[in-house]
């Protein structure tokens, strides 16, 4: 009903990924967004 699939995999090679597929304006879409397995800290990302 909804049309839409949320799904995350991992390779050791290419690392970790979240998928997403969806119907927008009558036709499929996907987005890929690549996960980073390390967090970086505030300091890193220069926030204050």
């Amino acid at each position: 009903r909804d049309r839409e699939l949320n799904l995350s995999f991992g390779r050791r090679d290419l690392g970790n990924f979240r998928v997403n597929v969806f119907w927008q304006r009558n036709s499929p879409a996907v987005v890929v967004r690549y996960i980073q397995s390390e967090i970086p800290t505030i300091a890193e990302l220069g926030l204050p």
